[in-house]
């Protein structure tokens, strides 16, 4: 699951220093879940362990819905997007201040759609 998650997560984060830190952040919690497994599955549960699934199965439900979340507030910004409601981000003067705040999009010369890209001529 990590490996999907992580590729969704930088795919989704413009700009360097937001993709670093999401990526650590997301591998900090995902490298935890194993400090954390040897304590939910202790030798005095076995054979069913039923406090290290119960423990799996509610970081597994959190998972899900803070995925959730992030999909439903990705499709609201880029409503925004879509709306217009962002304009003022292209006033900014500078590329790289640009770059965190992730409105990139370019007239495509050929058929007019719009293209994601850091250099807009």
């Amino acid at each position: 699951m990590t490996p999907l998650l992580l590729t969704w997560l930088a795919n989704n984060m413009v700009g360097h220093v937001k993709r670093a830190v999401s990526t650590a952040a997301l591998l900090s919690f995902a490298n935890f879940g194993g400090i954390a497994a040897s304590y939910a599955f202790q030798s005095k549960d076995e054979p069913r362990y039923l406090t290290g699934y119960t423990a799996l199965v509610s970081v597994l439900v959190v998972t899900w819905c803070l995925t959730w979340v992030y999909f439903l507030g990705l499709r609201w910004e880029n409503k925004k997007r879509d709306q217009g409601k962002l304009e003022y981000l292209r006033a900014v003067a500078s590329e790289q201040e640009l770059a965190d705040l992730h409105v990139f999009l370019c007239k495509s010369v050929t058929d007019g759609s719009l293209i994601s890209g850091i250099h807009c001529d």
